[in-house]
């Protein structure tokens, strides 16, 4: 039998070559665009807004949660009964339990606090349900209840409030707390 030459190629790369070039770009690649430059970031620091505790007209001086004097949510009703304490209230959450609702002057709008001195006007996030006999929205609030309500401070003029007036509102309060939602504790 004939035996035929076989000849290889010269000149040429060898494969191995072409794939450890391969890997040091990729790796370059990696490095470049994962690269950890602090530099280039922007670092934003929040501080919470500090709110002086309002003394009361009659001069006594009242104990005041931290949380709530360094921007937390307002959890004293003492904090919100003076309608023109609240203006400097504005967009502070409220998270207020078993408080007295003393008061209902509108559709969605109510008075609470310990009495009809020290009270604050809340507007509640109401949906009117006009197909259900005796409710106007899904809570049925009346004067004498104990209710949790938690929302916000807003002013009288937030988009939130709609074209329509709020019930209630004395001439010269600006702020109000905006009821999200409520639970009826206790009925009269």
């Amino acid at each position: 039998m004939a035996e035929i030459p076989i000849e290889r190629k010269s000149g040429g790369i060898p494969w191995w070559v072409w794939l450890i070039l391969a890997a040091l770009v990729i790796g370059l690649l990696i490095y470049m665009f994962s690269g950890n430059d602090d530099s280039e970031r922007a670092s934003v620091e929040t501080t919470p807004a500090v709110v002086a505790p309002v003394a009361p007209a009659d001069g006594t001086a009242q104990p005041v949660n931290n949380a709530q004097a360094t921007g937390g949510p307002i959890t004293d009703l003492a904090m919100v009964t003076g309608g023109a304490n609240l203006t400097s209230m504005v967009g502070r959450d409220v998270q207020l339990s078993n408080v007295r609702v003393q008061e209902v002057v509108g559709d969605r709008t109510f008075w609470v606090g310990p009495d009809s001195n020290q009270r604050a006007l809340v507007v509640l996030n109401e949906t009117p349900t006009p197909s259900t006999p005796g409710t106007e929205g899904r809570y049925d609030v009346t004067a004498g209840q104990t209710i949790n309500v938690n929302g916000s401070v807003r002013n009288t003029n937030d988009p939130a409030f709609g074209s329509n007036p709020i019930e209630g509102l004395p001439a010269g309060q600006n702020a109000v707390i905006y009821a999200q939602s409520l639970d009826i504790v206790q009925r009269p």
